[in-house]
């Protein structure tokens, strides 16, 4: 029997595999429970139809524009959605506060603690909603319940104190306080900021006010509907090209290779399709030969983790503490300007490692994270054209199996959060520039080459797509994210260029944070 020795560096490596495995699964398993964005993407989008839904009666929009954005159940599946979100979150936080230790306090501050204040927190504002939608359905006894349980829940917090005075102005006999207008204000957007409002001046016969209240409204109302158009137009417009060019580019790949019975053959790394006389036909795509072996393959991979998750935090943690900077409080500009200089330092840090990892094999073939070739503009836009349907579609998928959990980028909901221009445009930066350049240049330029040594491109397609999802640790994003990284890879084999899967990567991304954009202003 035949003694198998490992090297040094196969040692460490095989230590670092199990501590980045551990980590990674990890990652996965804490955002298990955590809610997704794409719920509050939809009660952000609900809301908007809300604001509009005023707007019934309203002669200057046109009704066929109203139905199609809005339509006249509008408060009704406003209220599903909300009821539906209000499931997820309460089965989130009951989780949630499983697993907070039987001697943790009230007052004791843990990583548990933390997650489960945030979700009860998340649910009560859901409860505060909810619970006006049924009020202004004429179903005062459910709409008290929620109140009441908030006040219950978290007393003598903001949203406890919106609960209250909702209650004096729909339910309770008590006279409604003074301060109830500014709370009122404060503490509630859009819709529902306009129904309170509404309600309270009713009450108080605050006749001008009311009027002021009702013009502001409906310019507020038709901005909305307008936003929603656009919203539809930008999806709806990319979903029908993208379908209509997919079935071009199908049609066309078919056509051109009519009568061509005979399969493809491969030489070293590069695929070959020969004529009937066996003569070479050298339009097919093709990637260089990769001189290097598994080993430096997953030392960059575990460089990439390890430098990423474990010493670039470590790094700001240190320079934070030492600069007394407190980032839970910090603005928004602040935190996107962050997040834009550790992913920068990231990017540098690890692009540098790679390099060093693949040093002994210089010089290397010119293809390699090759910049090179012909029409990169049409295939990434058209790309993106054609991924926006596929993805959308898993999308939809995906959130029937997760059911609202399963974590999301936590840069998606400082944005939706906190609507400011110059940390969007910032964001925009980062998301639209600096991670396409970075992850394309990882992923598609170094990884799904290199695998094509032990796999064929089909399969390296797939599990360069697969590693590229579970990077961004976020289990629900795993199935999307893994065939958003496969449409990437398949447009950089076809290329050759890396341009073209860079393209793809801003437009996706910078479409996304549009979105929010839209839906946060």
């Amino acid at each position: 029997m035949q003694s198998v020795s490992l090297t040094v560096r196969q040692i460490v490596l095989t230590v670092l595999s199990l501590i980045v495995g551990l980590f990674i699964s990890s990652a996965l398993l804490g955002s298990w429970n955590e809610p997704q964005v794409a719920g509050k993407l939809n009660l952000y989008q609900t809301n908007i139809m809300l604001q509009g839904s005023t707007l019934a009666a309203d002669p200057t929009i046109p009704p066929a524009l109203y139905d199609s954005l809005i339509g006249k159940e509008a408060v009704n599946l406003a209220k599903t959605q909300y009821q539906e979100a209000r499931t997820t979150a309460r089965d989130t936080a009951d989780e949630l506060q499983k697993r907070l230790p039987a001697t943790t306090s009230p007052a004791q501050r843990t990583p548990e603690s933390d997650a489960f204040q945030k979700a009860n927190h998340n649910l009560q504002e859901i409860n505060l909603d909810l619970g006006l939608i049924q009020a202004v359905q004429k179903q005062p006894i459910a709409a008290q319940q929620l109140w009441q349980q908030i006040e219950r829940d978290i007393p003598g917090s903001a949203i406890a104190t919106t609960a209250e005075v909702l209650n004096q102005l729909w339910i309770a006999e008590k006279p409604v306080p003074a301060i109830a207008e500014s709370i009122i204000t404060k503490n509630l957007q859009g819709w529902f900021r306009y129904q309170s409002l509404k309600q309270l001046y009713i009450k108080q016969s605050a006749t001008a006010k009311l009027k002021t209240l009702e013009s502001q409204q409906i310019s507020a109302a038709t901005g909305s509907v307008y936003r929603l158009a656009t919203m539809g137009i930008i999806r709806g417009g990319c979903v029908i090209l993208g379908i209509g060019l997919g079935l071009w580019w199908g049609i066309a790949q078919l056509w051109q290779r009519r009568g061509d019975l005979n399969p493809p053959r491969t030489e070293g790394m590069v695929m070959l399709r020969t004529d009937a006389m066996g003569q070479v036909i050298t339009n097919e795509p093709h990637l260089p030969s990769v001189p290097w072996n598994w080993e430096t393959i997953w030392q960059v991979m575990l460089g990439f983790f390890i430098i990423g998750q474990l010493i670039i935090p470590q790094f700001f943690s240190i320079v934070i503490r030492a600069s007394g900077w407190d980032r839970q409080h910090a603005s928004l500009l602040e935190n996107a300007a962050f997040i834009l200089v550790s992913y920068g330092v990231l990017a540098i840090a690890m692009i540098a490692f790679l390099h060093l990892s693949i040093a002994s094999y210089q010089p290397i073939n010119a293809e390699w994270f090759s910049f090179k070739g012909k029409n990169w503009v049409q295939w990434g836009i058209g790309g993106y054209l054609v991924a926006t349907p596929i993805v959308l579609l898993v999308s939809v998928i995906n959130d029937k199996i997760w059911q609202g959990k399963g974590g999301s980028n936590p840069l998606l909901s400082l944005l939706l959060e906190n609507n400011d221009s110059w940390a969007f445009f910032i964001f925009m930066i980062t998301a639209a520039f600096a991670a396409p350049l970075f992850e394309e240049y990882l992923f598609r330029g170094f990884l799904f080459p290199s695998l094509t040594r032990y796999f064929s491109v089909w399969q390296s397609i797939g599990l360069s797509g697969l590693i590229f999802a579970v990077a961004h640790l976020s289990v629900s994003e795993v199935l999307p994210l893994a065939v958003l990284g496969s449409i990437l890879a398949y447009i950089y084999y076809r290329t050759g260029n890396l341009l073209a899967s860079m393209l793809v990567h801003s437009l996706w991304n910078g479409g996304s944070l549009l979105t929010l954009y839209l839906l946060a202003g």
